[in-house]
């Protein structure tokens, strides 16, 4: 009875194994997947061809019948002489293949990614697995550049007329139009004068350059530096095609330096009699200098005394000032300082200025502070009248006594 039991068991379970790999074997086919594996040129231009490799995989057993067909859809239709559907007969198990398409792109097709559309089937199936992908279109016709800009002053200063002339140029392979070139303002410090900050080109033939001027107007308060102005292009091709474009244009504001170094006070008094000279140097300008640098040179009328003939004073703020002192030793009454101020602008711009001025000797008499004996005489006068009121009551009192 065990015996029979036992086989009875190994039958259905072998019946089992059996069933399951038949089930197996059943499932097991054909197992295609399909992908787009590339596609030249890339970006496509409107108007051209692009040619499309589809990648058909098998992981399956072999397949028989394997039919792919181009979906028809804007802007993408097939080239001359190519078919809709392609066939493979036959894929065997773990391989691959390779099936190419040649498209055309419409004329009018827009400047983006625009998807491209296959649909598949193998077999006796009757079902269609649908393959997208992107294809990038991009108008390579229609290039319009600043080749070159240039603005009057160059250096443009607080409260200046200014002049911007742009120079446009058409890199493509065909005609641009209806272009609109905006300057994108600040008008708080730089502002349009005498007609807006947009101006229209008609058209601009492939290879062509066209040029457009603004006037425009920098506000007086506006701060010394680089003005980075956006300029935004506005324009179509030949096909309506519409493109936006965004650069950027500068303009340099800046302003002269304007520089005075006067003498503030001087303990000279004397020629060949050594003295401090106290200078003042003066940002009268609209702009911060950087780095100042003064020298005393000495000449035939003076020696320098000091240490050094050089003083440090560094950053000079506009409206601002600093003071410095040298020691001198006159060889004149009147003499003339030499002295040299070296500095950078904002911009880095190196300045070197020399100042010519005038330093008279004058003594303490000539100021009225010559020194005054008034005083003194007046004390003496005082004790001499002391002295002798003393004597004389002393000796009136000698004469009292000896009575």
């Amino acid at each position: 009875m065990k015996n029979k039991i036992i086989i009875i068991s190994l039958i259905i379970i072998f019946l089992v194994v059996v069933s399951a790999v038949s089930v197996f074997a059943a499932r097991r086919g054909p197992l295609i997947s399909a992908d787009i594996l590339k596609y030249e040129p890339a970006p496509v231009e409107p108007g051209g061809y692009v040619e499309v490799w589809v990648s058909v995989n098998n992981e399956g057993t072999t397949s028989e019948d394997f039919r792919i067909e181009f979906f028809p859809e804007y802007p993408f239709s097939l080239a001359e002489g190519e078919e809709e559907m392609k066939t493979l007969k036959a894929l065997p198990e773990g391989e691959n293949a390779v099936i190419k398409y040649r498209l055309v792109v419409a004329h009018d097709a827009p400047n983006k990614d625009m998807q491209v559309k296959f649909q598949y089937q193998f077999g006796e199936s009757l079902v269609w697995t649908r393959l997208e992908g992107d294809i990038s279109i991009r108008t390579a016709g229609a290039i319009l550049t600043v080749d070159e800009y240039s603005t009057t002053p160059e250096a443009i200063q607080p409260g200046d007329f200014i002049k911007v002339e742009l120079e446009l140029k058409n890199h493509g392979k065909i005609t641009v139009k209806d272009i609109d070139v905006t300057l994108e303002l600040d008008e708080s410090v730089i502002a349009p004068i005498g007609s807006g900050n947009t101006k229209r080109i008609k058209q601009i033939l492939p290879g062509e350059t066209e040029k457009v001027s603004f006037s425009l107007i920098a506000d007086t308060s506006a701060e010394i530096k680089v003005y980075s102005i956006p300029l935004q292009l506005d324009y179509k091709d030949i096909r309506n095609t519409e493109y936006s474009d965004e650069t950027r244009i500068s303009l340099i504001m800046s302003a002269e330096p304007d520089l005075m170094v006067v003498v503030d006070s001087t303990e000279v008094t004397a020629p060949n009699k050594p003295g401090t000279v106290t200078l003042k140097i003066i940002n009268k300008g609209i702009s911060d200098l950087k780095y100042l640098n003064t020298r005393l040179v000495s000449t035939e009328n003076y020696e320098v005394l000091s240490p050094s003939n050089e003083e440090y004073i560094g950053n000079l703020d506009s409206d601002d000032f600093e003071t410095f002192e040298f020691i001198i030793k006159p060889k004149a009454k009147d003499v003339r300082l030499n002295v040299v101020v070296d500095f950078k602008d904002l911009y880095n711009k190196d300045y070197s200025k020399t100042f010519d001025l005038p330093l008279r000797v004058i003594s303490k008499a000539e100021l009225g502070e010559e020194k005054s004996y008034t005083g003194t005489i007046i004390i003496a006068l005082l004790v001499l009248a002391v002295v002798i009121y003393w004597w004389y009551r002393r000796r009136k009192k000698k004469k009292q006594h000896k009575k």
